[in-house]
């Protein structure tokens, strides 16, 4: 190998011999290249041969970057730190929420989805629950449109001052309704046709009716039993009249009638209150007690005749309590003369009372051609014609 070929090989141009040798500059380079090569042929072998070595290089670079990072952090103001905090916060969150987001499925993709379809197993209890359904709604279409289950015949009795239809009005009945359509109260008052509230309400509404029983036979018969207060007396009051059973109880509150179509009136009685179905409250006990036990000693002696008989109490027109215990009663005769009775004890009235219906059948009034009072106030009665 001759001089020319070692200087081409080592780098030399073909100048001077030992031109190269004496640059300073040129060897600085060469040597610098001979480093450069070397150091790069050894970092391609290190990362070929040593993969951990250089995890471990890249893990000291992040670690020496994040303490860079926190000794800028501890130099920058807190709300600086807050501010860029928050924005990352936000930007990981508009991420997040662009990633959820997923694109909707077109409308033909949807409806090409097949609907899947729910089977149903009857079981042995709901074949029993469809029957007895069925049987129930059977029975009540029966129930409800069969002529058994309609009035077509109503029995009443007791009723005296109320007429039957008053009383079927009250009950809330009428001929070819059902039998249910007076019935109140809960399913099982219904169903087993219970008047019991309907009569309790009856009761409590009309002060004519003390009691009152509902009955009922299959097929389309309804029996109604009454038990009245009789109306024994009228009581005279500045707004009209009161009506009154024999106990004191307010039957009817009477305005603006007049004494020709109220009888028997008792006059001389001042009332201080008076309720429906309530007694009544007067000032004077003891002359109203005496009143009402002298009239009903007239309904019980036309209760004790039996026959045709001259009805004394329906004749009765008044009776008029004094103050000095005195009573004056007036009845008239079944040929319309007034006939007036003075009376003062009651211990003996219905005796009283029983032969004076018996001088009024007997017609023994009419044959007297002058007015005046039949003195009642002891054992003998007494006719004292007027002045």
């Amino acid at each position: 190998m001759d001089d020319n070929e070692l200087d081409r090989l080592f780098g030399y141009d073909g100048g001077t011999e030992g031109a190269g040798a004496d640059d300073p500059e040129k060897k600085q380079k060469e040597e610098a290249k001979e480093v450069k090569t070397i150091e790069g042929f050894e970092a391609r072998k290190a990362s070929v041969s040593d993969p951990e070595e250089k995890d471990e290089k890249e893990e000291n670079k992040d670690s020496e970057a994040s303490e860079k990072e926190e000794e800028a952090s501890e130099d920058k103001p807190e709300e600086e730190v807050e501010k860029e905090s928050s924005g990352d916060s936000e930007e990981k969150e508009e991420g997040g929420e662009e990633k959820e987001e997923k694109p909707a499925e077109p409308e033909k993709e949807k409806e090409k989805k097949p609907k899947k379809k729910r089977r149903y197993r009857l079981t042995r209890a709901g074949v029993l629950f469809i029957i007895l359904m069925v049987l129930l709604i059977t029975v009540v279409m029966l129930f409800l449109f069969l002529p058994a289950f309609r009035v077509r015949e109503v029995t009443i009795d007791g009723n005296i001052e109320l007429t039957d239809e008053q009383v079927l009005e009250e009950v809330g009945l009428k001929y070819n309704a059902h039998l249910m359509s007076g019935v109140s109260g809960n399913l099982i008052d219904i169903l087993s046709f219970n008047y019991g509230k309907t009569e309790e309400k009856i009761r409590n509404e009309n002060p004519y009716i003390a009691d009152i029983t509902i009955s009922i036979r299959i097929p389309s018969e309804v029996r109604i039993t009454v038990k009245e207060r009789r109306k024994i007396a009228y009581v005279s009051t500045p707004d009209g009249f009161i009506a009154l059973d024999r106990n004191g109880t307010v039957l009817e509150l009477c305005s603006g009638k007049n004494t020709q179509t109220v009888s028997p009136v008792i006059y001389g009685i001042s009332v201080e209150s008076a309720k429906l179905g309530e007694r009544v409250k007067v000032r004077d006990e003891n002359s109203y007690k005496k009143a009402i036990i002298v009239l009903g000693a007239i309904l019980a002696a036309d209760n004790a005749t039996i026959g045709d008989k001259f009805d004394m109490f329906e004749h009765t027109k008044e009776l008029r309590v004094l103050p000095s215990g005195y009573m004056f009663l007036t009845i008239y005769t079944a040929s319309g003369k007034p006939v007036q009775c003075k009376l003062n004890k009651t211990d003996k009235i219905n005796d009283y009372m029983t032969r004076l219906l018996y001088l009024f059948n007997s017609n023994a009034f009419d044959q007297v051609t002058v007015k005046g009072t039949l003195d009642m106030t002891s054992d003998e009665f007494i006719f004292n014609p007027s002045k």
